[in-house]
């Protein structure tokens, strides 16, 4: 009778910090290395041609590519749903209402832009505009839930902002919802 040895987390995790479907170590220093973002590669094949070693070419094909079907297009999901819903009323605590498609039991991230474009780094007006999450309802499949965001303008300080444009008397903010893992950014929307 043969005994089979179980492996530690240490032989699982050489870097400490790897997850199936989302990053593997690169063993760039032999028997450990830093972790790598899955995102980084498009196909199984891209981690054969990018220079890594051998360990590394293959932590990044079983970790990125050789799971389980559990892990599905939805896992990471971040979609918005097109549904913005103003509210400038005087008794408003949220102005802004939006509402998002994520992956099941995520916690995204919520960074506030000022301007359309959220590639942009200028922060809305600190206490001008405050996102945050209103409710994550899971959806009845367990793939995806439903995610409302609410934005809080102070209506007082709107002018002044650096989200007020004077040109045409309209707010020009972006909303970036991000889901991580590890610090490294996988989705973002």
């Amino acid at each position: 009778m043969a005994l089979l040895a179980t492996p530690s987390a240490a032989q699982l995790t050489p870097c400490g910090c790897e997850e199936d479907g989302v990053s593997f170590c690169n063993f760039d220093y032999g028997s450990t290395g830093t972790c790598e973002p899955c995102s980084n590669f498009s196909e199984r094949d891209n981690c054969f041609t990018d220079g890594l070693p051998l360990a590394g070419e293959d932590d990044c094909a079983q970790r990125c590519f050789d799971q389980p079907s559990a892990l599905t297009a939805n896992t990471w999901a971040v979609n918005y749903n097109d549904d913005a819903v103003p509210d400038f009323t005087t008794s408003s605590t949220n102005e802004v209402v939006l509402s998002y498609l994520i992956g099941a039991g995520k916690t995204p991230t919520l960074n506030l832009y000022a301007g359309a474009d959220c590639s942009a780094t200028t922060a809305a007006t600190t206490g001008v505009a405050t996102p945050a999450v209103v409710s994550q309802v899971i959806s009845g499949d367990s793939t995806l839930d439903t995610l409302t965001v609410g934005i809080d303008i102070d209506k007082a300080l709107i002018t002044s902002s650096n989200i007020w444009n004077n040109v045409d008397s309209s707010l020009e903010f972006c909303l970036a919802v991000t889901l991580e893992s590890g610090g490294e950014v996988i989705t973002e929307e």
